[in-house]
């Protein structure tokens, strides 16, 4: 018991290991402007709502198509909306968008890789010695043992 407490110890914590991720890839040139870009992109999305200069929903027929101006930093749409403001409220349903899809793809993906190393436990077992502990699902372990 001993010897996990210490391997516990030594181990670095979470936020340690995230931070020590973000100065290995700010070392580098490429990694600073990627963390920079990303970071931009984040907070720009999360602070949208306070920085609109415009409703990204409001329609103008006096503004239909019009040029970028002081006013309309990027013109507007064919609707006669604000494209900036449009395209600062979009940062953010995508950044709510991938929270959602993200962790869902990724519990399907898992459940896919489960049935798929259950499906193929029986030959997979005489040939790389897999064997049902790598199944999270033993249930369906034994519905593709005929495989």
């Amino acid at each position: 018991m001993a010897q996990a407490e210490q391997i516990a110890q030594t181990r670095p914590s979470l936020l340690r290991r995230w931070m020590n991720i973000l100065r290995e890839a700010g070392s580098r040139p490429s990694g600073a402007i990627g963390i920079f870009l990303v970071t931009f992109h984040v907070v720009v999305a999360i602070l949208s709502p306070w920085i609109v200069p415009h409703d990204a929903i409001t329609m103008g027929s006096d503004e239909i198509l019009a040029p970028p101006t002081s006013n309309h930093w990027l013109g507007t749409d064919a609707l006669g909306r604000d494209v900036f403001s449009r395209v600062l409220q979009g940062g953010r349903q995508a950044l709510i968008v991938c929270g959602i899809a993200t962790p869902l793809a990724m519990l399907w993906g898992g459940c896919l890789v489960s049935i798929s190393v259950c499906a193929a436990d029986g030959s997979m077992r005489s040939r790389c010695g897999w064997s049902t502990r790598y199944c999270l699902c033993p249930a369906s372990c034994r519905l593709w043992s005929w495989w």
